[in-house]
């Protein structure tokens, strides 16, 4: 990695108002104030002008609340003169007269939540029905609809709302709580100031924590056994959580305690708890809801906890339909099983119900898509669509609000939205919680000099690839890489780290306003009229080599390829000819 030249800086900014989030000048007329019982600096008069957030964003207020969009979904499908394909016919033949469980193989764009709400109004009210959706707001607006028909036999709910359900029955049950293994953690990793003083040991407290906390959530997600050394090592590798070898040791000493102490505790829960508890804690095993038909949205998705559950809530000859897509497969580096769907085929001896038709893709989409899926056909009354290529500035020259940009990791990604929020438009990077992240990152090294703090970065940077191509793990080398590379493009932007902090908060977003900027991970069911795959050459991405790897990366091909509804093109890097 070359060595960058040392930033020149001044200290111009001591902090941001806490009021106005903007920058606090030396010179500014600026005062204390307790602002959520912490004392806080903020302007006397604060001035006007927009926040960085305010320019990113517009008004700063998501595009539709969760109930509206759930309700849009759910009148748009209720609108159309619905005539089903003979997919659709044969799946709702196979519920009211099939046997067995069911996996409906529901390509992009198929309308399989068309399919699902429609089967909900044919199935018998005599069944005791349970639909898994996998957002909430579809999730609101169903459970609208069903309760204004008079339905009483069907239940609409999300994993952890399913999970959530069985917890609350628990009689010592007392609070939800985001922070348990946080308040776990800090009996051997304090981070308040009262109880550590030094601010260095406070600061690798943190990364333990977090690291620590990640760990967890994965042991929960993929029902591993935290007793086995190796399984945990596994765990730390296979999903990329950032955990210095030094600490390695501590971290899986440690674990055990942590994980007996969490499972231990009903009165508090986090949201990782709400399928697990139920499945491996002996005072839940009978607070199960038992239905008779369960029907589970983006069944590809779930990771082998969600699965057991579900199974868990079967009644006897209870039946099962999974939808989902198995080429849709992206969340592994979350937990997901990439390998449900066919797992679940074989498990359950499943009948395999297609859902072939893509109602979104144009018909010039939908053959390019076939060399890598086959039977993904178009609608009939499909438009033919656009498919070109395009050099980088002539994207930055047509790309519009509304339009979608895709990538294979965000780096590549942040110069361009940066050049579309200085052109006066709005435009956000999906994925509020990745830039959680790098700020945390930053904050590990306690760096208020942006000149130093490059460096500092570039040194651990180039040490933890080092470590990981050692060890032959490519992509991890390349995940270390993409972090570092990440931050220094939006750096670039930047006077101090202060400031670097706050476009790494505001930029990185989870709604969808303006052009959104997204990696082919985030864009997972979203769509547009236009989408721009820029840096189509990083797909494959070169580093992946095992064959869950390159079945990862291939997935990514087939989720960018089929976003759009009219407009697709291939953008080639700044300075391709």
């Amino acid at each position: 990695m070359a060595s960058r030249p040392k930033y020149v800086m001044e200290s111009k900014y001591e902090s941001f108002c806490k009021k106005c989030k903007k920058p606090i000048h030396i010179k500014d007329n600026i005062t204390p104030e307790f602002i959520s019982g912490k004392q806080a600096w903020v302007h006397l008069k604060c001035p006007t002008g927009k926040t960085f957030k305010e320019v990113i964003s517009g008004n700063g207020q998501t595009a539709h609340q969760m109930m509206e969009e759930g309700r849009d979904i759910l009148e748009e499908i209720e609108k159309k003169v619905f005539i089903p394909s003979v997919y659709q016919q044969a799946a709702f033949d196979w519920a009211l007269q099939g046997i067995g469980h069911a996996v409906m193989k529901a390509v992009a764009g198929s309308g399989k939540t068309t399919t699902i709400v429609k089967m909900l109004d044919i199935l018998p009210r005599s069944l005791r029905i349970l639909f898994v959706a996998f957002n909430k707001s579809i999730t609101k607006a169903l459970v609208a609809k069903i309760r204004a028909a008079g339905y009483t036999n069907i239940t609409i709910k999300t994993l952890n709302g399913a999970g959530f359900t069985v917890v609350r029955k628990y009689e010592g049950f007392r609070d939800l709580q985001e922070s348990k293994v946080m308040d776990i953690l800090t009996e051997f990793w304090p981070i308040s100031k009262n109880d550590v003083e030094d601010p260095k040991v406070r600061s690798e407290n943190r990364v333990k924590r977090s690291a620590m906390n990640k760990v967890v959530a994965m042991v929960k997600a993929t029902l591993t056994d935290y007793n086995d050394p190796n399984a945990v090592l596994d765990i730390i590798t296979r999903y990329h959580i950032e955990i210095d070898e030094q600490m390695e040791q501590e971290i899986i000493k440690r674990l055990p305690y942590v994980m007996e102490k969490n499972n231990e505790n009903l009165e508090i829960v986090d949201y990782n708890d709400q399928c697990y508890l139920p499945l491996i804690n002996s005072r839940l095993k009978n607070h199960f809801d038992k239905y008779d038909f369960i029907l589970c949205d983006e069944f590809q998705d779930f990771n082998k906890c969600n699965i057991e559950f579900i199974l868990r809530c079967l009644a006897p000859d209870g039946r099962i339909i999974a939808v989902g897509d198995h080429r849709q497969s992206l969340y592994g580096f979350r937990g997901a099983d990439t390998q449900a769907i066919p797992s679940a085929i074989e498990r359950l001896h499943a009948t395999v119900l297609p859902l072939s038709v893509s109602y979104r893709c144009p018909k010039s989409h939908v053959r390019r898509i076939q060399n890598w899926v086959p039977e993904i056909q178009a609608a009939p009354d499909a438009i033919e669509g656009t498919i070109g290529d395009l050099k980088y500035e002539e994207m930055m020259e047509k790309v519009r609000e509304g339009d979608m940009v895709l990538c294979r990791t965000n780096a590549p990604l942040i110069k361009p939205a940066f050049a579309v929020i200085k052109s006066g438009k709005k435009a956000i990077i999906r994925g509020k919680d990745i830039g959680k992240d790098l700020v945390n990152f930053i904050e590990r090294f306690q760096c208020d000099d942006l000149g130093r703090l490059d460096i500092l970065m570039q040194q651990y940077t180039e040490a933890e690839i080092d470590r990981w191509l050692s060890k032959n793990k490519e992509m991890m080398a390349e995940t270390a890489k993409e972090r570092y590379d990440t931050i220094v493009q939006v750096m670039k932007e930047c006077v101090t780290v202060a400031e670097l902090i706050t476009k790494l908060e505001t930029l990185f977003s989870d709604d969808n306003i303006g052009v959104v900027f997204s990696s082919v991970h985030r864009a997972k069911g979203l769509e547009a009229k236009c989408v721009y795959i820029y840096r189509h050459d990083l797909m494959p991405h070169a580093k992946a080599k095992t064959v869950d790897e390159l079945e990862q990366e291939f997935n990514c091909i087939y989720v960018a390829g089929t976003r759009s509804l009219d407009e697709l093109y291939l953008v080639s890097a700044e300075g391709d000819k």
